[in-house]
């Protein structure tokens, strides 16, 4: 009678700290995941930003190329080809329609990079 007691109090005790003990592992598993999450979210962001800063760059530089005067070169003769091909090119008044083309594609690169941050938003889903 003795043993079946002590049996049922251990029981009941082991039942009890089982459930704490679950308990515990579930909030860890969850702090975990939060994490987990975390970092992703950090990755995409970080990916997203990258994208953003070569748009812009590409974009800074090709805005600073329609302004490009060609000068002596530094000693590679990359300068003094360029030059020979833009002053060919004013001749024929080619280097306006080549800035056009130029500025269309990065509005067309412009407007792919808002299509792929805009369809970003429903990545989760």
């Amino acid at each position: 009678m003795l043993a079946r007691l002590f049996q049922a109090l251990i029981d009941v005790l082991v039942s009890f700290f089982m459930v704490i003990y679950e308990l515990i592992k579930g909030l860890l598993y969850l702090l975990y995941m939060i994490g987990v999450c975390a970092a992703k979210l950090f990755l995409i962001l970080w990916e997203v930003a990258k994208l953003i800063w070569a748009f812009i760059v590409g974009l800074t530089t090709t805005f600073q190329s329609i302004f490009f005067t060609p000068g002596t070169g530094s000693g590679h003769g990359y300068g003094a080809m360029m030059g020979r091909v833009a002053s060919g090119l004013n001749v024929l008044q080619m280097d306006v329609v080549a800035y056009i083309l130029l500025f269309g594609i990065w509005i067309f690169g412009a407007f792919g990079v808002i299509k792929i941050i805009g369809s970003l938003r429903g990545a989760g889903e």
